[in-house]
């Protein structure tokens, strides 16, 4: 019998989506693999073909009403560190939301290691509990190994009423941050992210207009995120699509508000499309700012605009500017539309400079000669368990 992996994530699928391909290479490795999590992170676990147990059933909407209490606070926050602070009050509430339940699964799996999303909390403290190993899985471009210390605070009621002093110290951390964009440095063990961005059953409209047909004109795929929180973005992205003469592919549905459904923009394919697939194809990627659509974007190689300040979204757009493979347009208040005469700046400077799209293709580069899930996780498994581990032939 092979060794047992617990895997505990955040409740948003952009947290689980970049772990799902190491999940994948430990099944093949021989590991029998379990992943705990909450809300919509549950149904694409198992979407995703991994067995998935929900952390909080019933519970969404205490999990919703945490986040949304945290999230009243940001506009009034003065900076960076003071929204850094607010966003990890929040993932340890949500983790304190889970703690007694992801023991309780710990306990009845029985796992040799813990493999957690940075700001899982329960994932060090499962591991506490148990007396496993725990590894952080980044999923952002922050880098790992930067939160357990600022999270464990707030975990001390959830430490003394299950026995342990403290969360569980890092046995290891792998990190998908390209090494030439991390804040800092590299810090954990970096692992080249092959993306994963869930599927759909490719018709013949997606596969004809999207993949197969020359580019007539930029074609821009556009990504509100998968949180309600962004809407307001998308009306004036697709005004300054539509004036560029852009296709726009749309990953997602348009909101009821907005008055003329495509505010003119040519959409040539709407719904849920897996990023994966489609980012071949496109010249650009418009996108809220979410870690998961920037680092997918960056493994193919497209450039970038991020049109929201909101949560994480700054720290990923001032990154992507940094190492110049993107633009940002995102407005100071971080729920507000982006300006105009910003977002036709961003869109000029990704659709009209070689040189960004130049750097976001050698990014791309960097990260596809990372050692993959495939290359580390049947050693990383054989440093941290007892149990045999196939490994793959030379």
């Amino acid at each position: 019998m092979g060794p047992r992996v617990l895997a505990l994530t955040s409740s948003g699928v952009g947290h689980l989506f970049p772990m799902v391909p190491t999940l994948w290479a430990a099944r093949g490795a021989g590991a029998s693999v379990v992943v705990g999590a909450s809300g919509p992170a549950v149904g694409a676990a198992a979407q995703a073909g991994l067995p998935a147990v929900d952390l909080a059933p019933g519970g969404r909407d205490d999990l919703a009403a945490i986040r949304a209490s945290f999230l009243r606070r940001m506009p009034g926050a003065t900076d960076d560190r003071e929204r850094f602070g607010i966003a990890m009050a929040m993932f340890a509430a949500q983790a304190h939301r889970v703690a007694d339940s992801a023991v309780a699964l710990g306990r009845a799996v029985r796992p040799d290691v813990v493999v957690h999303t940075p700001l899982q909390a329960a994932g060090p403290l499962v591991a506490a509990v148990l007396g496993v190993p725990a590894i952080e899985h980044g999923f952002q471009l922050t880098g790992v190994g930067r939160t357990r210390d600022l999270l464990a605070p707030h975990l001390a009621g959830a430490c003394a009423r299950h026995g342990v002093p403290d969360l569980a110290p890092t046995a290891a951390a792998l990190d998908v941050c390209p090494p030439s964009m991390h804040p800092g440095g590299p810090i954990g063990r970096s692992l080249g992210l092959r993306p994963y961005s869930g599927g759909r059953v490719l018709d013949d409209r997606l596969l004809s207009s999207v993949l197969d047909r020359p580019r007539a004109r930029p074609r821009v795929l556009v990504t509100v995120g998968t949180t309600d929180d962004h809407a307001t973005a998308l009306p004036a992205v697709l005004s300054a699509l539509a004036d560029r003469d852009a296709e726009v592919l749309l990953a997602g549905d348009l909101p009821d508000s907005c008055p003329d459904p495509t505010h003119g923009a040519r959409i040539v394919a709407q719904g849920w499309l897996p990023l994966d697939t489609v980012l071949g194809g496109v010249d650009a990627l418009v996108h809220h700012g979410g870690a998961g659509s920037a680092l997918a974007a960056l493994a193919h190689g497209v450039p970038q605009v991020v049109v929201s300040g909101h949560a994480d979204h700054a720290f990923n757009a001032a990154a992507l500017v940094r190492r110049g493979a993107g633009a940002s347009a995102a407005p100071a208040d971080p729920v507000a539309a982006p300006e105009p005469a910003a977002l036709d700046a961003a869109l000029a400077a990704v659709l009209d400079d070689p040189a960004i799209a130049a750097t976001a293709r050698e990014v791309a580069a960097e990260m596809a000669a990372l050692p993959g899930p495939a290359e580390v996780v049947g050693p990383l498994l054989a440093e941290f368990t007892t149990r045999p581990v196939i490994q793959e032939a030379a």
